[in-house]
């Protein structure tokens, strides 16, 4: 399972600490902290609540991974990387159909890869 951080995001919060006079903090390092911490309480979650009844699936997350760059080029490449047969996405800050039809990530990801690709969506 893996995530990307986007360098606009980085960016911004390179930005937020700057005008906050906050600038000795390592951004970087505390975004991908924060992002390995939400991936394992959100997949506590959904094996404490939706696969309960199937404690065999807890060992199908390998690794928990986070990148920083172009998004979809970075989930492109390790797909391709790790030998993926397909690519999997869920939601984020917008709207699923908002994002599916406005040429968000998924829609872009859908244009780069040969792969299967889907979106999944969930309790926001």
């Amino acid at each position: 399972m893996c995530h990307v951080i986007s360098q606009q995001s980085l960016w911004l919060a390179k930005q937020a600490a700057y005008f906050l006079n906050d600038t000795q903090k390592n951004i970087t390092k505390e975004k991908t902290s924060a992002a390995l911490k939400r991936m394992q309480q959100q997949l506590g979650a959904l094996f404490s609540n939706e696969f309960k009844d199937h404690p065999e699936y807890a060992d199908c997350i390998e690794h928990l991974l986070v990148y920083h760059g172009n998004v979809v080029e970075k989930l492109v490449e390790k797909a391709n990387q790790f030998g993926c047969e397909a690519i999997v996405i869920g939601p984020h800050h917008n709207g699923f159909v908002k994002r599916l039809f406005s040429g968000g990530t998924g829609k872009k990801i859908i244009n780069q890869t040969s792969k299967a690709v889907f979106m999944v969506s969930g309790k926001q």
